[in-house]
């Protein structure tokens, strides 16, 4: 079983680009279990015979669609962050910013990744290992902007970072599912605005106390 395609030419490249997209398709409407080989083939318009002979099985295609989805969101947001000279605040709204901007761009993609976090969860096997490497790979990008702007004293210290990050990175993906569950009616830049002021505020805030901390009593509470 191939990893990847194994491109020979043209034709072989453009067979790949149609299996992946119709696969990502596919399987974000389905999920990855419930979809066929045959499916996929039928989809992209070639013979499964043909799909086999370049990718090998399904398992081997939703690798390959995983590799597209750390070489078009992953990487590029990886070099854009370490590239940018900016303060931890600038890293981390360029972060929000780039992410909500691939999920615009590239709606597909995400979704896939949300979608194979659920599907594979639980198979201890190398799909689940893959999709929980992108998961981990966003969180730490977060990780390591929360730990400068704690060192430079920019964000709060009394929140653990890898809480932050994870709060982070799900609240992002969190907003991309409803979008495409609303459609039209979330505005995508005002959500983005929105989550963004939150978490900058949240981060930068930290000589107030917070009000629901643990035992904290709040309006309308009665013991």
């Amino acid at each position: 079983m191939k990893e990847t395609p194994n491109p020979g030419g043209t034709g072989r490249q453009d067979r790949a680009k149609r299996v992946i997209s119709a696969a990502v398709k596919l399987f974000v409407r389905r999920g990855y279990e419930a979809v066929s080989l045959d499916e996929i083939a039928i989809t992209a318009a070639i013979e499964t015979d043909v799909l086999i002979a370049d990718f090998g099985d399904k398992e081997a295609v939703a690798i390959a669609m995983m590799a597209q989805v750390q070489y078009q969101i992953l990487e590029p947001l990886v070099k854009k962050i370490a590239d940018a000279h900016a303060t931890p605040q600038g890293k981390l709204v360029g972060f929000i910013n780039g992410l909500a901007s691939l999920a615009v761009r590239r709606s597909d993609f995400m979704l896939l990744m949300i979608r194979f976090s659920m599907d594979f969860k639980g198979r201890d096997d190398k799909l689940e290992n893959r999709s929980r490497m992108i998961n981990s790979q966003l969180i730490k990008i977060v990780d390591g902007i929360i730990g400068m702007g704690a060192m430079r004293g920019a964000f709060r210290t009394d929140i653990d970072r890898a809480e932050i990050a994870t709060f982070i990175v799900g609240g992002l993906t969190g907003m991309v599912l409803e979008w495409w569950r609303r459609g039209e009616t979330v505005d995508g830049v005002k959500a983005t605005r929105t989550f963004r002021r939150i978490v900058m505020r949240g981060l930068e805030d930290s000589m107030r106390k917070d009000q629901f901390a643990d035992g904290a009593r709040f309006p309308g509470h009665h013991p």
